[in-house]
């Protein structure tokens, strides 16, 4: 009898922790927010100005510099009545880059990497596509796993892209856009 009721307590108790669990999750705030940030790269910056006429067969590696995002993470915090602490996690869902100017084909790219960082010190490879080949648009992979909280919750993060060119950019200043998908979600349950 005595085993009965232990076991009927146990039972009682795993329903009661799951049905909280699952209270909890539907309790959750979801929030897509879009970034979109232009990256400028100058040809000059691709290849060493004394070789104007002459771009190395191995082709060339360019790093942007830092490109400044506001997080807008105070005006989020407070349309959607959460706070930081209640913040779960932030993770990139999705990157595009785009041939900007002209939207022509990435033939002159075949690796491009987007890092993000919270300053100079720290970078973190966010999205990368290797063996690029004459894209209009490149759906970069992203890694949905990182949690990027911590980069959300400064008033600015950054982006940083990286690319190995095999043929020089099209125009003398090329522009390529980052658009991103950012996946935000809260808990006041936490």
């Amino acid at each position: 009898m005595k085993r009965n009721v232990i076991v009927s307590l146990a039972i009682a108790c795993v329903v009661i922790a799951v049905s909280c669990n699952k209270l909890k999750d539907l309790t959750n705030i979801n929030i897509d927010l879009p970034y979109s940030q232009s990256i400028a790269i100058p040809s000059s910056s691709v290849y060493d100005t004394s070789l104007t006429h002459y771009f190395p067969s191995s082709g060339v590696h360019y790093s942007s510099s830092l490109l400044p995002v506001a997080s807008g993470q105070q005006s989020i915090i407070s349309q959607y009545k959460t706070s930081a602490n209640l913040i779960t996690t932030f993770y990139m869902r999705s990157l595009i880059l785009i041939d900007s100017p002209s939207t022509a084909n990435f033939t002159y790219l075949d690796t491009a990497q987007v890092y993000i960082c919270k300053g100079t010190t720290d970078s973190t490879l966010i999205a990368y596509k290797y063996g690029v080949t004459n894209l209009d648009s490149l759906v970069m992979n992203v890694d949905t796993t990182v949690n990027l909280k911590s980069y959300f919750l400064q008033d600015t993060f950054y982006f940083r892209f990286s690319g190995h060119f095999v043929t020089l950019p099209p125009n003398s200043l090329q522009q390529i856009q980052i658009n991103t998908m950012m996946h935000l979600t809260a808990n006041p349950l936490n």
